[in-house]
């Protein structure tokens, strides 16, 4: 069933088992083996579905061709061309539809509508320009009034999620969101590109709107579940991934960090804005902020600890 891709992965590791049925491929580890004793093949490859673990030193990760680069770096992209589209299982049976509140409407599309207009004047006060509402798809809602309506969509352009923000200073119910879970989207994931070496993650969708020179996307607050469509494209795709959360969710993002480099990610922090939020500020100076990065290391979350003694 796998013959193609041991084939191919003989190239990489000649000294290799194939066990399970014929399932999983077990080579020695890059990181911790010793290669002048073959016998230890501690490092185990999933052909179903790419997953790889390795039991001495705990490296693990999804992407095959990322750890096909540490050995022979010049299969790696051929790797990724021929087999590198391998998906999770999904649970459609779990999957709940999403759909826009009723009479949704663009507000760039309306500024006819005294609603549209409350809005617009709203974004503006958050510095997100008239080209932001049209790039982000921006409505409102008689359903839900005096709010300002951010939708997402899938890589296929399928709605998938959307929050809605009050405009006034009503201190009830500041977001209400579409009712489904979300472990099950990517935010505006039809605007990120899986191809790209690097990608950013923020807070909140307003955070989101302000990195529209960036490939972003966001948590939805600053946790990151494992079973999360999020997570499993993250340690899929990417090479790179640059936490920008804000300030006060440090200790969380540290906690993220180690998740992802768990998987054999390459994962980086910026500073964050002092005084105020990534939403708060020009799409330019997050643009600017987020090329000033350090990549984190297994010191970087003890040295986070000292700084609060």
């Amino acid at each position: 069933m796998y013959e193609s891709k041991i084939k191919f992965l003989s190239r990489v590791w000649p000294n290799h088992r194939v066990t399970s049925g014929g399932r999983e491929f077990k080579v020695v580890c890059p990181k911790c083996g010793d290669k002048s004793r073959p016998d230890k093949r501690k490092l185990c490859i999933r052909l179903d579905n790419d997953l790889y673990h390795c039991w001495v030193c705990d490296l693990k990760g999804r992407s095959v061709s990322r750890l096909i680069r540490k050995v022979k770096p010049a299969l790696a992209a051929s790797y990724q061309s021929q087999f590198g589209q391998v998906k999770f299982q999904e649970h459609q049976e779990d999957f709940v539809k999403c759909e826009l509140p009723r009479g949704f409407r663009l507000v760039m599309d309306n500024l006819y509508d005294p609603d549209a207009k409350r809005v617009r004047r709203y974004a503006h006060t958050r510095g997100i320009t008239d080209s932001e509402l049209w790039r982000f798809r921006v409505g409102y809602s008689p359903e839900l009034r005096r709010r300002m309506i951010l939708p997402s969509f899938d890589e296929n352009g399928v709605l998938n999620y959307w929050t809605a923000r009050r405009c006034d200073s009503n201190p009830d119910w500041r977001y209400l969101n579409a009712k489904v879970p979300k472990t099950q989207f990517v935010v505006g994931e039809l605007d990120l590109d899986w191809s790209a070496e690097e990608i950013v993650i923020v807070e909140g969708p307003t955070d989101l709107i302000k990195c529209s020179l960036l490939n972003a996307t966001c948590l939805l607050g600053s946790t990151l579940s494992e079973n999360s469509e999020l997570f499993r494209k993250l340690i899929t795709y990417p090479e790179r991934i640059v936490l920008a959360l804000d300030d006060d969710a440090r200790k969380k993002q540290d906690k993220i960090a180690s998740l992802l480099m768990s998987f054999d990610k390459e994962v980086y922090w910026v500073t964050p804005p002092r005084d105020s939020d990534w939403g708060d500020l020009d799409p330019c100076d997050v643009y600017d902020k987020m090329q000033i990065k350090y990549q984190y290391t297994s010191n970087t979350k003890l040295m986070n600890l000292i700084q609060d003694l």
